[in-house]
């Protein structure tokens, strides 16, 4: 079985109607699963129409699970504390714009933050519980950009490394892969266990060179006790499938 964690609240993380991160991305995603026939409920976006151009695919249905708000102690498992207050005063105060104009708070980011942490969590219960044998989070913000001590990129909390702290520290899982793929380098995650040995994280992006936000070569490994279990495999633009 395979657990689906989202929630139509995610929208309301508003970023702006030109910003590439917004609150549609959750409304399509759930227009996909529900043409493809992977979700049985109640459609929370009716009125949201798009031609995907998908058919019933005739797949048992996702399991559908509720997410809860992350408590901020798994929060500041992985960023600094006094980040987390500062986002949390930003968003408190009504919102405004961080890391050099693309990363967007208002007065709901923070508790959406914290919901789209407790997305990765639920299914980490789900999963070790026996609930599903695995599970998808579809929240916003994304993570994966956000640093130990600065939201980047979009980013506000680094959601896979919250759910790694979680899992070690709740259910004594000893040893975590973490694969990211996406155009961009996964750089917070990588920050925040680059001299972690009991993490592995590895990347696959398009080459620093051109892409942002400028890391992830294949020379970066891991640093101290981590050296070894950080891997990075730049790809060239135009990088398909194949490759």
């Amino acid at each position: 079985m395979v657990g689906f964690c989202s929630s139509p609240r995610f929208i309301e993380h508003r970023t702006g109607d030109h910003h590439p991160e917004r609150p549609e991305r959750i409304k399509v995603i759930y227009r996909a699963l529900h043409d493809a026939g992977l979700l049985t409920g109640a459609d929370p976006f009716p009125e949201y129409r798009v031609d995907l151009r998908l058919k019933p695919l005739g797949l048992a249905p996702l399991v559908e699970l509720a997410p809860y708000a992350a408590d901020p102690e798994w929060i500041r498992a992985v960023h600094a504390p006094a980040m987390v207050e500062m986002i949390r005063h930003y968003s408190e105060s009504g919102g405004g714009v961080l890391d050099q104009g693309d990363t967007v708070v208002n007065a709901g980011s923070f508790e959406m933050g914290l919901l789209s942490a407790g997305a990765v969590l639920r299914c980490c219960d789900a999963v070790m519980n026996g609930e599903v044998t695995r599970a998808f989070a579809a929240g916003r913000p994304p993570g994966h950009h956000a640093e130990p001590n600065r939201a980047m990129g979009f980013c506000l909390f680094c959601n896979v490394a919250v759910g790694a702290r979680y899992l070690q520290r709740r259910y004594g899982v000893e040893r975590i892969a973490i694969v990211d793929f996406d155009v961009h380098h996964g750089n917070g995650t990588q920050a925040i266990f680059e001299s972690d040995p009991s993490v592995f994280f590895v990347s696959m992006h398009e080459t620093p060179r051109l892409c942002y936000p400028g890391s992830g070569y294949d020379w970066e490994i891991g640093v101290g006790p981590g050296r070894g279990t950080t891997l990075n495999i730049p790809f060239d633009p135009g990088a398909g499938d194949g490759e």
